[in-house]
């Protein structure tokens, strides 16, 4: 009943619509974000169709396959959005392709840097103290998707770094952990659907539902007062 009431409030601040098997209506505010640059078109003929979502410029560190052709279409396309995602680092690889990725970042940040008020869906899978070396004291909002890193990196966290939380990291260790300990202020909701996928199969935004409920488990808060916390700090970052 609660939902049905109030599911107009909930946001999804990662999801990759375009990997749906079929489009799913979007019925509350979604980050649409992708992977290639070549992506973007499409992901913004979405926005321009439903006021609901943005759509992120994205170069996923694991598909870099030629460094100065991927910057080359990526700046091509920065011109028409200062929402990017999903980007960052991914550690999972050898040495030398992480190189290759840090310079590919480093160049993403730069460049979002010579733009206003850009926000940046950041992955950070093994590489967190990267992530966050290569970020501290820039001014763009930063969104650590799916973070899974150390929490004391999480520490007194500025106001423009958010971490965007899934219905997956209910059940984890870290993510537990996570929802206990940051603050509101720095909370958002994501799907990572289709990826996120719960132990039936089901995925979607309307999930986030679960990390919300599990909020106001973990902090004798309502979901009410969480829900609406998280919805003002999506269209703070968004909007």
């Amino acid at each position: 009943m609660f939902w049905k009431k109030h599911h107009y409030l909930l946001s999804d601040a990662h999801c990759h619509l375009l990997d749906f098997e079929e489009l799913p209506e979007v019925e509350f505010p979604t980050f649409c974000v992708t992977t290639r640059p070549e992506q973007f078109c499409e992901a913004r003929k979405l926005a321009e169709n439903n006021p609901l979502i943005k759509a992120g410029l994205g170069l996923f560190p694991l598909y870099i396959k030629d460094e100065k052709a991927d910057l080359l279409a990526f700046e091509k396309e920065l011109k028409n959005t200062r929402f990017i995602g999903e980007v960052g680092l991914d550690f999972t690889v050898e040495e030398n392709l992480q190189n290759s990725q840090i310079r590919v970042f480093q160049k993403i940040l730069d460049l979002t840097e010579e733009k206003d008020h850009c926000v940046l869906s950041l992955h950070s899978r093994r590489s967190a103290e990267k992530v966050m070396e290569m970020i501290k004291g820039r001014e763009a909002t930063f969104i650590l998707h799916w973070y899974s890193g150390p929490l004391e990196l999480l520490d007194d966290l500025s106001e423009n770094i958010f971490l965007s939380l899934n219905p997956a990291m209910i059940k984890s260790r870290t993510g537990k952990k996570i929802l206990r300990s940051i603050s509101l202020e720095n909370i958002l909701l994501e799907s990572d659907a289709p990826y996120v996928k719960m132990k039936n199969g089901e995925y979607g935004s309307f999930l986030t539902s679960r990390v919300v409920d599990s909020l106001a488990l973990i902090r004798g808060v309502s979901a009410l007062e969480i829900l609406q916390k998280i919805n003002e700090n999506y269209h703070k970052v968004f909007d």
